[in-house]
């Protein structure tokens, strides 16, 4: 029976789930159905169609599995696999006149090595030389359901740019909008897919843009996104009448994690007037394996109703504070003065987003850095106390500096409900708890002493999850 005859006879509606992996495939071959149902657990890297209805499958070990598509483009999948090269996927070109680039027969194979053609035109090929040449891999090639479709192309490279040509100028507008967004989200573009009636989907790490395409099939990429799960992969037949909607996990949640200088507390004068002039610096740094800063989206950074200082002035200890999220910064025009055994409220604090992904990012690093200078009328001079720039409260739990558990913390803030409350806990180095029962947030102290060992001040801190 041909592969067309048995697409329209055949009537598959089903859902799997198996761990973090899921799919919905509707009108596709059964035995494509059986392999994406029994390869799911290992992860699908690429599920598509052939121009006349055959399909491939390949899956994250390296592994395909193939129906009615071209003898070559079968030939060049095994040739590419035995001689070491990852698969990752496959794409065809669908509607060219019988005659032209090998009657049917034009298709591109994208391995861990680069992407490589057959029966393509030069400008796109030119374009993945480039792409190349730029060290950029590429990711993912569509080919829209067109007269002659290799005259209509879209290029995905794995860092979220893309190429194209003779594609509909809205899916230009929101490939060029998802390219922007991906500067400072990090969700980057995964795959275009089209439909023979002229429909697109965009798939990102996390959202998605379609137009055109089958109600039921963008209900259930819906479905899947309220889910968590991330769709990677969707596929339509030559016909019409099926698709198949794949997602490997599930996308990463994002927090919003305030941080807080809250009070401050003197708790041993060096001042003729027991009154100390402080100068405090406190800022975070969150950098993942690539040394990125994690995106901080909201500040009060003043001392006394003080303007903002210049973050590139020097500190008064002489050192650069470095980076721009900065909690807290202070110099002799933006110091605060604290009575000793009493406190003083300051209040500045920094939100800052941060992926799930990269919270299990063994090679990330959040550290909040701090330093305190006094400024002693009764000494005539500058005493410097507690942690000065270069060293610090580090939130990662693999550190040797003094430290917070962020992951702690994090995890602790989020079933805030049913913490302990007056109960002190260690986060590290630093000691926090829930002050009562109805409390959505974590609270602790930084201690500064002198040489002898001394506390001289402590800096009240504050976590909190922002919905």
């Amino acid at each position: 029976m041909k592969i067309t005859k048995f697409l329209i006879a055949v009537i598959l509606l089903f859902t799997t789930i198996i761990n973090a992996q899921i799919k919905f495939n509707k009108n596709i071959p059964n035995e494509a159905h059986q392999k994406i149902t029994q390869n799911l657990s290992n992860g699908i890297s690429c599920f598509t169609f052939s121009p006349i209805g055959g399909w491939v499958l390949i899956t994250n070990n390296n592994k395909f599995y193939q129906v009615g598509i071209p003898d070559d483009a079968h030939r060049f999948l095994k040739h590419f696999k035995k001689t070491g090269h990852k698969l990752k996927q496959i794409s065809f070109a669908h509607k060219i006149p019988k005659g032209t680039y090998g009657n049917y027969n034009a298709h591109v194979i994208i391995t861990d090595r680069g992407a490589y053609g057959v029966n393509i035109p030069g400008e796109l090929k030119n374009k993945i030389s480039d792409f190349q040449r730029r060290k950029k891999k590429i990711k993912n090639i569509s080919f829209p359901f067109v007269a002659n479709s290799t005259n209509a192309w879209v290029i995905i490279t794995e860092d979220g740019d893309f190429a194209s040509k003779n594609i509909p100028d809205n899916l230009y507008k929101y490939l060029v909008r998802a390219k922007k967004s991906s500067a400072t989200t990090g969700k980057k573009i995964t795959q275009v897919s089209f439909t023979p009636s002229g429909g697109w989907v965009i798939l990102t790490d996390g959202y998605y843009f379609a137009k055109g395409i089958p109600s039921d099939a963008y209900q259930k990429i819906v479905s899947f996104h309220k889910k968590k799960y991330n769709s990677n992969n969707i596929t339509f037949t030559p016909n019409g009448i099926g698709w198949s909607l794949i997602a490997n996990g599930k996308f990463y949640t994002s927090y919003k994690l305030k941080v807080t200088l809250d009070y401050f507390y003197c708790d041993e004068s060096d001042d003729s007037d027991e009154k100390d002039d402080y100068i405090f610096n406190q800022w975070v740094v969150y950098t993942d394996k690539q040394n990125k800063k994690i995106q901080k989206i909201d500040s009060k950074m003043i001392i006394n109703n003080s303007s903002q200082i210049d973050i590139k002035k020097r500190t008064l200890d002489g050192r650069y504070i470095s980076g721009t999220n900065i909690i807290i910064k202070g110099d002799t025009k933006h110091q605060f003065w604290v009575k000793e055994g009493t406190r003083k409220k300051i209040g500045n604090y920094i939100t800052f987003e941060i992926s799930e992904k990269l919270l299990n990012d063994s090679n990330s690093r959040f550290i909040i850095y701090s330093s305190l200078v006094e400024k002693s009328d009764s000494k005539g001079g500058f005493l410097t106390i507690g942690t000065a720039p270069g060293s610090g409260i580090n939130m990662s739990s693999y550190s040797k500096e003094r430290m917070i558990d962020i992951k702690k913390v994090i995890t602790d803030l989020k079933k805030i409900k049913t913490v302990q409350h007056g109960k002190w806990n260690y986060y590290g180095d630093m000691k926090i708890r829930k002050h009562n029962t109805n409390s959505i947030d974590l609270y602790g102290y930084l201690n500064f002493s002198d040489k002898d060992n001394d506390r001289k001040a402590k800096a009240m801190m504050r976590f909190k999850l922002l919905d």
